[in-house]
């Protein structure tokens, strides 16, 4: 699939794969083929099953915002430029995607 992408920190990529092989234990499904292979190429061998909690991922996510991004002129720049985002349809459709993931909760 050709998606958009987004750099994401290790530490938000390891909890939202934990939170996706959770719920693929959740529902008794198998987690991707192409996973292990993933795994194994970024070093995530030990990954386990464990959801997220919203709060504690919100909070989580603010604190990797650099100080500079927080403060006002950044708030409103994202603010006015987020109408642009719905048009991301493709990355709505992806499990990656992190509306999907905690809305599943």
């Amino acid at each position: 699939m050709d998606a958009p992408m987004l750099a994401v920190s290790r530490s938000y990529l390891d909890r939202v794969l934990s939170h996706q092989l959770a719920l693929s234990v959740e529902r008794g499904a198998a987690a991707p083929l192409g996973l292990l292979q993933v795994a194994e190429t970024l070093g995530g061998v030990d990954w386990q099953p464990a959801r997220m909690d919203l709060d504690e991922t919100l909070a989580r996510l603010i604190t990797e915002i650099p100080e500079a991004m927080r403060g006002g002129t950044a708030v409103e720049t994202v603010l006015r430029k987020s109408g642009e985002l719905a048009d991301l349809k493709v990355v709505a459709q992806s499990w990656f995607e992190t509306v999907q993931i905690l809305r599943r909760r």
